[in-house]
């Protein structure tokens, strides 16, 4: 071997060992950067298993499933809704704070409905409101109720008032009622198809008044009606509009033929005078127009000597049939009246004119006035 060869081989020695103490190294470094990589994973898992317990903290739902934070639980207040028959189910209630209102809640079968807030809330600030009545029913929706300080319940007392409004005979669905509380509005509602609506209001004193319909006017001269907790209730009579009606009288003779020629009176209930009179035509009959719907009246029927009346059966009876008695009922017997002073003493002083004035063919009576000197006195039949 050449020193030249010995030479290179002492440098390759050498550099075999350089590299290898490069790798050792290098290794090292990888080892030290694996080390640091562990222990900086470990640290930020840490954090983030606290930082996910923090998170369940604030985020953790509430009892009943409701996503809500921390401290927002919930309370709840009742509102019951009561009448003399006790709580009035599908009544909708609402709670509003100013102009913004929480959803509106129904009353359940006994009356009460549940208002839900946050326990930040104070109910105090909300004011309770009726949304809607329940079918038949009608009241005031703008009216307020509070909670009393500290209370966690509310109960609403209503009263029912009814208005009934008919024509005498079936009530008239569809009028417009409206009640007022010293001149002030507070509810108006439709009668249904009985003619009647009621309305659930608190005790107190109010006026009914009424849209008449178009074909109607009122009876009598009110025009409104008076609601009290004594008097809860009101009945209004209407008319059509046409106030007038026609009537017709038909005569038959003790045999059940028609009559005509008999005179007939009309008079009212409280007259002692007719009202006109007229003749049976070929058919029997006569007609009196014009006559009040809300009078009633009563007829006298004179013919052949004999005299019968009758009265219409109601206010709007618009014919009757009167039969007159067989004229022998008048003609085959005979009378006699006798004339007194008034001492009871017979009169013999001056004639005496004697005249039928009224004959009842149901009692078979006869009305008769006499006329001696100055006198003039209606006697009774001897």
């Amino acid at each position: 071997m050449t020193v030249d060869e010995k030479e290179d081989g002492e440098l390759m020695k050498t550099m075999n060992i350089g590299a290898r103490l490069v790798a050792l190294l290098c290794l090292l470094l990888c080892v030290a950067l694996l080390i640091c990589s562990c222990v900086s994973q470990a640290g930020n898992g840490e954090g983030t298993a606290e930082q996910t317990k923090n998170d369940s903290v604030t985020t953790t739902a509430p009892t009943g499933g409701e996503q809500n934070p921390a401290g927002n639980e919930k309370s709840t207040y009742t509102v019951k809704i009561q009448t003399s028959e006790g709580g009035l189910e599908g009544v909708r209630v609402q709670a509003c704070k100013g102009e913004l209102c929480l959803a509106p809640v129904m009353t359940n079968a006994t009356g009460v409905a549940t208002i839900v807030l946050d326990k930040s809330e104070n109910i105090a600030d909300y004011h309770v409101k009726i949304n809607k009545f329940p079918t038949g029913y009608a009241g005031s929706t703008t009216q307020e109720f509070s909670f009393a300080a500290g209370a966690t319940s509310l109960t609403i007392s209503l009263s029912e008032y009814k208005i009934k409004v008919t024509d005498m005979l079936t009530g008239i669905a569809d009028v417009n009622v409206k009640i007022a509380k010293s001149g002030e509005a507070v509810a108006n509602a439709k009668t249904d198809a009985r003619g009647e609506v009621i309305f659930l209001l608190p005790a107190d004193a109010y006026t009914a008044t009424l849209d008449c319909p178009n074909g109607y006017q009122l009876t009598g001269d009110a025009t409104s009606w008076e609601l009290t907790a004594e008097q809860k209730s009101a009945t209004v009579y209407l008319v059509g509009g046409n106030t007038t009606i026609n009537k017709t009288v038909t005569v038959k003779d003790h045999d059940g033929n028609l009559k005509s020629g008999a005179a007939v009176a009309i008079y009212g209930t409280e007259s002692d005078s007719p009202l006109a009179t007229k003749t049976t035509d070929a058919t029997g009959s006569v007609t009196f127009e014009g006559l009040n719907s809300l009078t009633n009246y009563r007829v006298v029927v004179t013919a052949d000597s004999v005299t019968a009346s009758a009265e219409f059966e109601t206010f709007a009876s618009t014919s009757l049939e009167i039969t007159l008695p067989a004229p022998t009922a008048a003609t085959e017997q005979t009378y006699k009246v006798t004339v007194k002073d008034a001492d009871g003493a017979t009169y013999t002083v001056g004639a005496v004119t004697v005249s039928l004035v009224f004959y009842d063919s149901v009692n078979n009576t006869f009305t008769v006035k006499s006329t001696a000197q100055t006198q003039t006195a209606l006697l009774p039949l001897r």
